[in-house]
C-alpha cells in the first residue's frame, strides 16, 4: 500500500489525536443499510475547540461543501445510542471535500455552522485556511475528523488511503493512541 507523505497538518500545533487509524469506534469499514461500503480506516480525529482554524492539507479544488447545519447528537454517558438520531446527525455534519491533483480527496468533517472560507469550485493552496472546527453531526466533542480517500475504489463508495504529515511525526495508529481500548 502506498502512503501519501506530503500533507501538512489541518489544525494548529500542539496536536491532540483522539482517534487514530483503525480505531474500534468509528475508523473502520462500515456498510450502510443500502449495502454501500465505506472504508474509514485511515481517518484521524483531532481534538480542537470550536472555532479553531482548519487548513487544507494539500492543494486542490473544493469539490463539495456543506456548512449549513447546526445539528449535533451524541448520547449522554450511560445512554444507548439512538440509531435513528445517530444516522440523522451523521448525515448533517458540516464538511468540505477538496480534490487533490492526484485524484484523491481530503475530507474535513464536523465543521462549525457557516464555518467555511472557501466555495465549491475554488482552487486552494496547501496550508490555506479553509474553515472553522465545530461539533456538528454525530460527534462526542468538538473535533476535526480528517481523511484522504478515493471514491468508488475496490468496491467501496469511499476508501481511505494511508497518509502521513511532513510537519508531524507523532503516532497515527489508534492502538498507540488509545491502548486501553485494546
Amino acid at each position: 500500500m502506498t502512503t501519501i507523505n506530503d500533507l501538512v497538518l489541518p489544525v494548529d500545533n500542539p496536536v491532540v489525536i483522539r482517534q487514530g487509524f483503525n480505531s474500534l469506534f468509528s475508523h473502520k469499514v462500515i456498510e450502510d443499510e443500502g449495502g454501500s461500503r465505506v472504508d474509514d480506516s485511515y481517518s484521524l480525529d483531532f481534538v480542537v475547540d470550536e472555532g479553531n482554524a482548519v487548513y487544507a492539507t494539500r492543494a486542490g479544488t473544493v469539490r463539495q461543501l456543506d456548512v449549513s447545519s447546526n445539528v449535533h447528537y451524541f448520547p449522554k454517558q450511560g445512554e444507548k445510542i439512538n440509531p435513528d438520531l445517530a444516522r440523522y446527525a451523521a448525515e448533517h455534519a458540516n464538511y468540505i471535500i477538496i480534490e487533490h491533483d492526484d485524484g484523491t480527496c481530503g475530507l474535513y468533517i464536523h465543521l462549525q455552522q457557516a464555518g467555511s472560507f472557501v466555495e465549491q469550485g475554488q482552487r486552494v493552496q496547501q496550508g490555506q485556511k479553509i474553515g472553522l472546527s465545530g461539533n456538528t453531526g454525530f460527534s462526542s466533542e468538538p473535533h476535526l475528523h480528517f481523511s484522504v480517500f478515493r471514491q468508488h475504489s475496490e468496491g467501496f463508495r469511499r476508501k481511505t488511503v494511508a497518509f502521513s504529515f511532513k510537519d508531524y511525526d507523532g503516532k497515527l495508529e489508534d492502538r498507540e493512541i488509545n491502548p486501553q481500548l485494546y
